[in-house]
């Protein structure tokens, strides 16, 4: 024993033995991933996978072996995320898992919008909405399960293998879809510019800018609002974080309410009217969160709040499908990105107002502001250039 440090040596030993395990762990893995990559990219690349037609020979439908980054490399950064030694390899390593794992939304919306026709494509929307939502609030169980079960390591564990099986299926579905390609969907000629061009061709068109200007605000305000609500209900009716976190999280299961009757509402009431109804949702649901005398007032605000918000979002996410049909990936991608820079830029925006006037504000706020975002958009949607909700006559789309 050393008796300056009360240190064991033995245990110096067992660390380095444990990190060599670890290690050697690190590399099989490794292995492993790299064998599976290599042995999906080889299973989805027997056969050319584009799909052309006769009347439009130069046409993609569908490109499949472009989606497999979205699945691959999160999961190479996950398994790195679970084998990290310190904080700043954990960091890199879910940065890699984020920044190519973000695209699976974007490019599912793309697919969705060059599979199905508008008229039916928000009912679709919706229905994909419903596995986002859930797959975010149970996210969140699940990593708290793991957490105080096996260790939150094997949450990047289960992770990535969800990636590479969830994958391999992608990849078996998207040339199904290929080999079948749907009659009836417009084909889009595919186009050489470049990145940098067909992006700067959408900010200039007047209706995308509307579209990627709102979802930003929208997001800004909502999220900059939600994000200070457990700690609002913590302070002022003295509940539990935990619980004030599961209040907020009536957000969620009112998307999924949404999604359960969007095929009614949509037919009900249109796109204008989803988005006015939207509006009309969240003033009231913001005013009973600022007003309630009880804190399951205020979970049935959040539900409220998630309803009347997917309302227009889902609206929102349907319009931004059809922003560019020839260059429909950068788009939806372009449309994310405008979201989640909003919602960052509000929740630091509503922490000056919380700070400075506390978290009422923020609720009036969002009361006025969400709904005059909606009716605005609502209005706008009567002056929408027809080829941003019809398809081309003679033209397939292709997924940049």
């Amino acid at each position: 024993m050393n008796m300056e440090s009360g240190i064991d040596p033995a245990s110096y030993l067992e660390l380095d033995e444990a990190r060599i395990r670890r290690r050697r762990m690190m590399i099989i893995a490794g292995i492993a991933v790299v064998l599976a990559i290599v042995g999906i990219y080889v299973w989805t690349h027997k056969k050319p996978p584009a799909v052309t037609t006769d009347a439009t020979p130069n046409v993609t439908v569908i490109v499949p072996g472009r989606h497999s980054i979205t699945t691959q490399i999160p999961a190479v950064g996950n398994i790195g995320a679970f084998f990290s030694e310190s904080l700043t390899t954990l960091i890199l390593c879910r940065a890699i898992a984020g920044a190519t794992g973000g695209g699976i939304i974007p490019l599912a919306l793309a697919w969705i919008g060059d599979t199905t026709t508008y008229a039916e494509r928000q009912q679709v929307v919706a229905r994909f909405l419903t596995g986002t939502i859930l797959g975010i609030a149970c996210g969140q169980f699940i990593g708290g399960l793991f957490t105080d079960t096996l260790g939150w390591r094997w949450a990047f564990a289960m992770l990535a293998a969800g990636y590479l099986l969830v994958g391999a299926l992608l990849q078996q579905e998207l040339r199904r879809t290929a080999r079948g390609a749907r009659a009836g969907i417009a084909a889009v000629p595919a186009t050489q510019r470049s990145f940098l061009s067909r992006a700067m061709a959408i900010v200039a068109d007047r209706w995308s800018r509307i579209i990627l200007t709102t979802v930003a605000i929208e997001g800004a305000i909502l999220f900059g609002s939600l994000a200070f609500v457990p700690s609002a209900l913590h302070a002022h009716f003295g509940i539990s974080l935990t619980l004030a976190g599961g209040v907020v999280a009536g957000y969620g299961f009112g998307g999924v309410g949404y999604t359960l009757v969007a095929r009614r509402l949509v037919d009900a009431l249109g796109e204008r009217g989803l988005a006015t109804g939207g509006g009309i949702v969240m003033l009231f649901a913001f005013a009973a969160l600022w007003l309630a005398p009880h804190w399951m007032i205020s979970a049935a605000a959040c539900f409220a709040i998630g309803f009347g918000f997917y309302m227009l979002h889902n609206t929102l996410q349907t319009n931004a499908t059809q922003m560019a049909p020839t260059a429909r990936g950068i788009a939806v991608a372009m449309f994310a990105s405008a979201f989640f820079i909003g919602q960052s830029i509000g929740v630091a925006l509503g922490a000056i107002v919380v700070d400075r006037l506390g978290t009422d504000w923020l609720y009036v706020i969002a009361m006025v502001l969400l709904p005059v975002i909606a009716f605005a958009f609502a209005r706008l949607l009567a002056t929408r250039p027809p080829h941003h909700f019809r398809e081309p006559e003679d033209s397939a789309a292709s997924v940049d």
